[in-house]
């Protein structure tokens, strides 16, 4: 409520450009938001073939993904959190710590 269209429209650039982005609330509490998208995927250095990001892009979206599939989900979810996310993460999971 207190931002102006500006201030909000960098603060999306922000997430998206980086996956993330700190936030305060109305109480001025930090709220940090973290996107975990797959398509962050072309992102990655270490991944584990060539077509990777494109293979788990197009898994479908049924309840019954066979056990490849899961598995290459998991490991995208590793990937983006050890390469793209990790310090930060580590970081707020410290600053929660001492509090």
């Amino acid at each position: 409520d207190k931002i102006t269209a500006k201030e909000l429209r960098d603060r999306i650039s922000t997430l998206e450009n980086t996956g993330m982005v700190d936030l305060t609330d109305q109480r001025e509490m930090p709220v940090r938001i973290v996107h975990l998208g797959l398509s962050r995927l072309n992102d990655l250095r270490d991944v584990p073939f060539h077509s990777f990001s494109e293979r788990v892009n197009n898994i479908a979206t049924y309840f019954d993904i066979d056990p490849a599939e899961a598995y290459d989900l998991d490991k995208a979810a590793e990937l983006l959190v050890r390469e793209k996310f990790q310090p930060r993460l580590e970081d707020i999971a410290t600053e929660l710590g001492a509090q």
